[in-house]
């Protein structure tokens, strides 16, 4: 506000602006080098603030669309090695081998497995740090583990007490997908030598890009370095958008 707002049209009262003067400082931003996203976003602030008449036939500039960077089967495998023994290896694995949006994976807890039986019940999902119910009634499910990410699991129950949920912080709340992109995914990507252009908080959204059909379409445990066993019950489209 104070750099790209006050000195243009922030001089300005309100009662004198026109829309063509949100759309000359749109131009100007534009000009100076600011991304269009960056000047979409002076837009949504703008929205906010004055009165609809100023602004309600003003458009903001189109944000170009970038071709989505997947990750090929070597690199999820690659990257599985690289986050072994990290406190959230699990999350990379559920995401990978078995479909869970982050938040599912973030907001489970130790009573929705049977480790025994090599089943997981997914139940609730993590939205902005608040456990709720999935969106849809087939997003509830229950899956049946492939060996490699039970093993994972059984590791990580060995180092806890079995109480609350698996990733919990030390007040026992379940770590936000913030807190998991910064203290883990960040630094895991540079690790395993890939694009930091990965940014999302959704590997999972990765994964499937990659090997959605290819998972769909197995059957059986089978080798889990062969990416065979899905243990996905419902349908798994090979675009699945992101979700928390």
């Amino acid at each position: 506000m104070r750099i790209h707002l006050k000195p243009t049209i922030g001089t300005k009262k309100v009662a004198q602006l026109t829309p063509d003067d949100i759309r000359g400082l749109y131009r100007s931003k534009l000009t100076e080098g600011l991304a269009p996203s960056y000047v979409k976003r002076l837009h949504i602030i703008l929205k906010q603030a004055l009165p609809p008449k100023y602004i309600s036939n003003v458009k903001p500039p189109k944000v170009p669309s970038k071709e989505m960077e997947v990750l090929t089967k070597e690199q999820v495998l690659h990257l599985l090695e690289t986050v072994r023994g990290d406190r959230f290896e699990a999350v990379y694995t559920l995401g990978s081998l078995c479909g869970l949006r982050i938040g599912e994976a973030l907001a489970l807890r130790w009573e929705d497995l049977d480790l025994d039986r090599g089943t997981l019940k997914v139940q609730r999902t993590l939205w902005n740090g608040q456990t709720t119910l999935p969106k849809t009634a087939t997003s509830r499910r229950t899956l049946t583990l492939p060996e490699r990410a039970l093993d994972v699991l059984v590791r990580l129950r060995s180092s806890s007490d079995g109480q609350g949920h698996l990733f919990a912080t030390r007040s026992g709340k379940p770590a936000a997908a913030p807190n998991f992109h910064k203290l883990s995914w960040s630094r895991r990507i540079r690790e395993a030598g890939m694009p930091e252009t990965l940014t999302g908080l959704d590997p999972a959204w990765w994964f499937f890009l990659a090997f959605g059909e290819e998972m769909r379409q197995a059957g059986s445990r089978g080798d889990p370095e062969d990416y065979r066993g899905c243990p996905c019950q419902r349908p798994v489209p090979y675009f699945l958008p992101p979700s928390c």
